[in-house]
């Protein structure tokens, strides 16, 4: 084979994610060591390119196969993360520019140091930034919106081979795109200062969630933010309230280990209880799955309760997540509880293995044109497993529920793109938003070049 060089390699890569259910043919692989080579690469490959971060999407976006030109992903980190070490800059409106492949965990850090923070957490930090705002992945509360609506500023390199800064109007297609737009290098996010929270976890009848679901009415006002989780088949669910407050005293150098809580948390209850005992059980019994998780949830419950201080990344990062699959929808948030309750008893009466927590969190519309918080205050419901047995009934149970909700699923997690008169989701999207995003997309792209099967599945053109 011939030598490495800027535009080809001596190896071909294959893409598996994080959870392992998505796998790509082995593909020649592009190793850029700086932006000018990313950009010599694209333009001399006469083929489709794919860019995967961390991987940790649950949607097919890497189900791809040769002549797609894969990017290496630890080669573009090594160029277009920002190092650890690294003094960012904040300007007057509290933007930043990162890198686009700086893992979360790094981002929080980087801002923290500098006084500052992004608006909205997720629960899991092992992603780039640009995946998940690609994705548009969001944390929780009714006043936050996703954390794509955060990016003020992008810089990518396109279909074409060219280096494009990106503002104004076109972010609004840019800032979430699926990773159709181009290769996405450099974001500029809006932070806010450093704030932290504490976090009270009490535990309910399953009963009280709609005034559970009622009492978020006044939580933008006053900064509040709610995440809900339960025990499919069980008869509770921890609510999980995050209340702004004043820097504590003293605060420990490691959330990660910061207490016996979270090492519990992380340890006993994800690690050891949901991706070791439970996960043998239901993969090798799948039908002893409903009697399972009813018996491990009142530790499940009790372990979560009492109160914590810290920033708002320490708390709301869940910690030691087993491996599992995922399908998340967002409902209009008036419909929240009636969507769960439906969700629940179908994907429970048809005697699923669900042996991993669901959850309930919120969301602020935005203006995004692919979001599906489109002009709209949300509630997103995740339904998750750790045993691979019928998760693909799971998803299609799921989807006819929450589809009836007025749900339009996550970029990143798993859903059905097509169902018997083709391609729905433009629709439920918006005919008009979605051909805005796509008169932008085919400026940045106009052959088509970031398009794989999934975004094809899905209907973009």
């Amino acid at each position: 084979m011939s030598t490495t060089t800027t535009t080809t390699t001596t190896t071909t890569t294959t893409f598996v994610n994080w959870s392992r259910t998505v796998k790509s043919g082995a593909l020649p692989t592009l190793c850029p060591r700086d932006e000018d080579d990313l950009a010599r690469g694209i333009a001399a490959h006469d083929g489709p390119v794919r860019i995967m971060g961390s991987g940790h999407s649950f949607s097919p976006l890497g189900a791809d196969e040769p002549p797609t030109l894969f990017i290496d992903g630890a080669a573009f980190a090594a160029a277009f993360a920002t190092d650890a070490t690294t003094d960012v800059d904040v300007d007057d409106d509290g933007g930043v520019w990162l890198g686009a492949a700086t893992p979360l965990l790094r981002v929080h850090a980087l801002l923290a140091r500098v006084g500052r923070s992004l608006p909205n957490v997720g629960s899991i930090s092992a992603q780039t930034l640009a995946g998940i705002t690609s994705t548009g992945t969001h944390g929780t509360g009714r006043g936050q919106p996703c954390l794509s609506a955060a990016i003020v500023g992008v810089r990518l390199v396109d279909g074409t081979g060219r280096v494009v800064d990106v503002s104004g109007d076109d972010l609004a297609a840019v800032a979430l795109a699926v990773g159709t737009v181009g290769v996405i290098t450099r974001i500029k996010v809006r932070t806010v200062p450093l704030f932290y929270v504490a976090e009270e976890r009490v535990v309910v009848d399953k009963g009280a969630l709609r005034d559970v679901v009622d009492a978020t009415d006044d939580d933008a006002a006053a900064g509040v933010r709610t995440r809900i989780s339960w025990i499919p088949y069980g008869e509770k669910i921890v609510v999980q309230r995050f209340f702004p407050v004043a820097p504590p005293a003293v605060l420990p150098a490691r959330f990660d280990v910061a207490s016996w809580p979270l090492r519990f948390e992380g340890a006993v209850l994800n690690r050891a209880l949901f991706g070791g005992v439970v996960l043998g059980l239901t993969s090798t019994f799948p039908t002893v799955a409903p009697r399972v998780v009813r018996w491990i949830e009142p530790l499940y419950a009790q372990g979560f309760a009492g109160r914590r201080v810290g920033r708002l990344y320490e708390r709301v990062n869940v910690h030691g997540v087993p491996r599992h699959d995922e399908t998340e929808w967002a409902v209009p948030v008036e419909a929240a509880a009636d969507a769960v309750v439906a969700v629940r008893a179908a994907v429970e009466a048809a005697g699923f293995p669900l042996d991993f927590i669901h959850e309930l969190r919120f969301a602020a519309r935005d203006g995004l044109s692919l979001s599906p918080a489109r002009e709209r205050d949300v509630a997103w419901i995740g339904v998750y497993q750790t045993a691979a047995h019928r998760f693909d009934d799971v998803v299609a149970t799921s989807q006819r529920v929450l589809r009836a909700f007025g749900g339009r699923p996550h970029w990143g997690k798993r859903f059905i793109a097509r169902d018997d008169d083709g391609p729905w989701l433009p629709q439920a999207i918006g005919a008009d938003a979605f051909a805005r995003f796509s008169a932008v997309r085919r400026r940045f792209d106009p052959g088509g070049r970031f398009l794989g099967p999934f975004h094809r599945a899905v209907g973009f053109d």
